[in-house]
């Protein structure tokens, strides 16, 4: 358990010095310090700043999981209103990702994670791997799937840079009307 711990105290430092600075100003060894761990505690964990970042990008995604079950989300209307929800309490890391060009770390595997979720949300009962329930998904329901998750990320991205942007609820309805327009 103290590994997490740690793990996340060296995440949430990261992001503390990515609302300071560029990514690039940043070094390992300023991580270490600001963390108040030792180098070979962070090197431990981490063997480079891009894996942080890759442990960020996959607890955000874990985060969002959890926050499915929490609500038992199950209709499209749900489980777009604790998205968006989970989107607006999540702004700074959103931000921070974002300000220094890292949401690629989330956007290379968006189709993964989402993969993950589904497994840990909807699939949670099945005995199957999701390669094994891909490989047996038509082809145009696979095109779905990934058309949904590319336009729920760009209008998250759109939404998120915005200063004045909708409520979560607001945005959620307009996302389900349009994918309830046949």
């Amino acid at each position: 358990m103290e590994s997490i711990s740690t793990k996340e105290l060296i995440r949430n430092t990261l992001q503390k010095l990515l609302e300071q600075k560029e990514y690039t100003e940043i070094s390992m060894k300023e991580i270490a310090q600001s963390a108040n761990v030792g180098r070979r505690t962070l090197y431990r964990y981490f063997g480079t700043k891009d894996d942080i970042v890759r442990f960020m990008a996959d607890s955000v995604m874990d985060e969002f999981a959890d926050a499915l079950l929490l609500q038992d989300a199950k209709s499209l209307e749900e489980i777009t209103n604790v998205y968006f929800a989970f989107w607006e309490k999540n702004v700074r890391v959103f931000r921070c990702l974002d300000r220094s060009h890292l949401l690629y770390y989330i956007e290379d595997h968006l189709s993964e994670y989402i993969m993950q979720v589904a497994f840990k949300t909807k699939f949670k009962d099945m005995d199957r791997k999701p390669e094994e329930l891909l490989a047996g998904m038509p082809k145009e329901r696979i095109y779905d799937f990934y058309f949904k998750i590319a336009g729920y990320w760009e209008l998250t991205k759109r939404w998120m840079r915005e200063e004045n942007r909708s409520t979560p609820e607001e945005i959620s309805s307009r996302v389900v009307k349009i994918l309830s327009e046949k």
